[in-house]
């Protein structure tokens, strides 16, 4: 699913060198809003962005200066930026955390079995088995699958559909949390877009259903580009408070 793994083989010392790069940018996985448009990090380039349904716009950046195969993205809703993470070119899971502390929660190594857009794609069904450590809630275990169920396209944009489940586990085995879903995976991009997900672990005190679908798809050059004010079902979300992403 959207919460992803560190690529296979990747040594650390590239992975601090990275993070302190991103430490020097004050933040990287933020960026600011300037005039009513996203503008990334310095040295940094927005490539496109995404209006989705459940009042959320994602800009999506690159910074090759940290590093040339990383990719970066920060979700806006109705009270501003709220969210940002960090994957490679592989679309796995690096970190992520509210925009004031980008790297709050980091994937641990060694990884049992990352994720993989590519293998994904290449066989229908990945698995996952990782742990990530917040600086809030400690060490989890995340484990689950990807499967593609099918194709579409949205606003000219070809995607495949997928559906996935994921559970994170505390240190002692207690499950913390179970979600199921269905996402979209792109190609092109390779990296994967929200859709819709649900939290069905038994002892949750809500569902937590949520449908962040992408409606528009927005590259430079167009009308919309870089913008920072979500535009689908604000009014149905006015009061509701933001579900945060894996992704």
């Amino acid at each position: 699913m959207g919460l992803k793994r560190l690529t296979k083989g990747k040594g650390s010392t590239a992975l601090r060198a990275g993070l302190a790069a991103l430490a020097l940018l004050g933040g990287a996985g933020a960026g600011q809003a300037q005039g009513g448009l996203f503008t990334p990090p310095e040295g940094c380039k927005t490539y496109l962005t995404v209006q989705s349904r459940s009042c959320v716009v994602t800009n999506h950046f690159v910074c090759p200066q940290i590093d040339p195969d990383h990719r970066f993205r920060t979700d806006f809703g109705e009270a501003g930026a709220y969210f940002t993470s960090r994957i490679d070119g592989d679309g796995q899971w690096i970190e992520s955390g509210p925009p004031e502390a980008p790297t709050r929660t980091r994937t641990v190594r060694p990884i049992r079995d990352p994720g993989s857009v590519s293998e994904l794609i290449e066989n229908g069904l990945d698995s996952f088995d990782f742990t990530q450590r917040s600086t809030i809630d400690g060490p989890t275990r995340v484990t689950g699958f990807d499967r593609i169920i099918g194709e579409i396209e949205i606003d000219g944009e070809k995607l495949y559909r997928t559906e996935f489940e994921m559970t994170r586990s505390d240190a002692s085995g207690r499950v913390i949390e179970h979600v199921r879903g269905r996402e979209y995976v792109s190609d092109k991009h390779k990296r994967f877009f929200a859709g819709f997900a649900a939290d069905v672990t038994e002892d949750a005190r809500q569902a937590n259903a949520r449908d962040r679908s992408p409606v528009e798809f927005i590259y430079p050059g167009e009308q919309g580009f870089r913008g920072i004010y979500p535009r689908h079902d604000c009014d149905l979300m006015s009061g509701l408070p933001q579900a945060e992403d894996k992704a």
